[in-house]
């Protein structure tokens, strides 16, 4: 995770962009930068955001909605065909012992706890970025280039997590069954009892895996990365209307009066940056409910193939909230700068300043203001909470 996280950070830290409405050039930065006096002003929030890689501003195709509904009801006809064939028409006693005779109920729900998240993911919250990796959204300048790095992992991702599974369920899965069953028969019909319902269980993988993780996770790590970019613009952006501030000739004439602007400046930049955090509510609060569905129901129909799997998808999940975490230190820089020219103009507001925006301030003013992400994070550190100190602890004090 460490060094998937210094790869994005190096990739963003190399943008060096200036975007001007809806056709992008890379250029130089202005040389003049415009001063705060009577006939000057500063630059503000919107017109930084006219100048963020927005791209082209097209809407959203009217079908969209309609076409990921219709998406997410055929794998739900699909999970549901695997799991009644899996576990009644074609089942064994070898999978009903290994996985339970009511494990499809379970698994129905994970179904639907995915299907239910990803509607609310990709047609809510990255809808856009779902529709320029589709190609549906033109793209230019550095998201062009990230968009193609996206489609390319996403297809070598399909190809690599398709072959490995397919492998599982015609072999590994199989021989597993097998080798559990102590007493086997020679009567018994090894590909009857042992291979086919594994056969008739490889659609819900690809459904669960392939059609449904695969594309929430990469779309998820893509607008992370998307939004990163977008903040440091901002960032940079900002920086440059604190310098205009500061060597503003009103800074001379009525010095109260900068030291608002600056706090109002920063004021939205805080408000940009939450506006931001606000997009990943429904991961958080979908992270919540899934880490605690597995860790309570889930893990009792899952072979060491899926552990495995689920596994590696809470670390995709959790390089989601690093990238996350990385914007916070765009905002830390910003408060930091910000403070310090206060500092240098001797503002009287210096210490309002301070407990108005510090990160304490920041964090309490993102989940005044996200409900949903609030229940997220209590469900989601209540499960690692228990799953680390508690499960484990009563495990060590266990009798033999």
């Amino acid at each position: 995770m460490a060094l998937l996280l210094l790869v994005v950070i190096s990739f963003i830290n190399n943008i060096d962009i200036y975007y001007h409405g809806p056709n992008r050039v890379k250029s130089n930065p202005p040389q003049n930068i415009p001063h705060l006096n009577e006939t000057t002003k500063v630059v503000g929030r919107d017109d930084i955001l006219k100048t963020l890689p927005e791209d082209y501003g097209e809407p959203l195709p009217n079908n969209f909605l309609y076409i990921l509904i219709i998406y997410l009801f055929i794998l739900l006809v699909i999970s549901i065909g695997s799991l009644i064939s899996s576990y009644y028409l074609f089942s064994s006693n070898a999978w009903k012992r290994e996985y339970g005779e009511q494990g499809w109920i379970i698994e129905l729900a994970r179904s639907l706890f995915l299907l239910t998240g990803t509607a609310a993911l990709i047609g809510v919250s990255f809808s856009k970025e779902a529709c320029e990796v589709l190609g549906w959204i033109r793209t230019s300048g550095v998201n062009k280039t990230l968009v193609f790095l996206v489609r390319f992992t996403l297809i070598f991702s399909f190809v690599t997590v398709c072959v490995i599974v397919t492998r599982h369920h015609f072999y590994t899965g199989p021989n597993h069954l097998k080798n559990n069953l102590s007493n086997f028969s020679i009567k018994l019909d090894p590909k009857r009892e042992f291979l086919i319902p594994y056969l008739c269980y490889l659609p819900y993988s690809i459904s669960t895996l392939l059609l449904t993780g695969l594309p929430v996770f990469t779309i998820g790590i893509y607008a992370a990365i998307k939004d990163l970019i977008t903040l440091r613009i901002y960032r940079k952006n900002f920086s440059k209307t604190l310098i205009s501030l500061e060597k503003s000739k009103e800074l001379y004439i009525n010095n109260e009066k900068t030291c608002q602007e600056i706090e109002n400046q920063f004021n939205s930049f805080a408000v940009h940056f939450i506006d931001k955090i606000g997009r990943y509510t429904s991961l958080v609060l979908g992270s919540g409910f899934t880490t605690a569905f597995e860790y309570w129901f889930g893990q009792y129909t899952l072979s060491d193939a899926a552990r495995t799997w689920t596994a590696f998808g809470y670390f995709l999940l959790f390089s989601i909230f690093a990238l996350i975490c990385v914007g916070f230190f765009f905002y830390e820089s910003a408060f930091s700068e910000s403070y310090q020219i206060l500092d240098n103009i001797r503002c009287s507001n210096r210490e309002d300043f301070e407990n108005k925006f510090n990160i304490i301030k920041l964090l309490e003013r993102i989940l005044r203001r996200y409900l949903f992400l609030c229940i997220g994070l209590i469900m989601l550190t209540a499960t690692i909470i228990h799953m680390l100190f508690i499960s484990s602890g009563n495990s060590l004090t266990k009798p033999n």
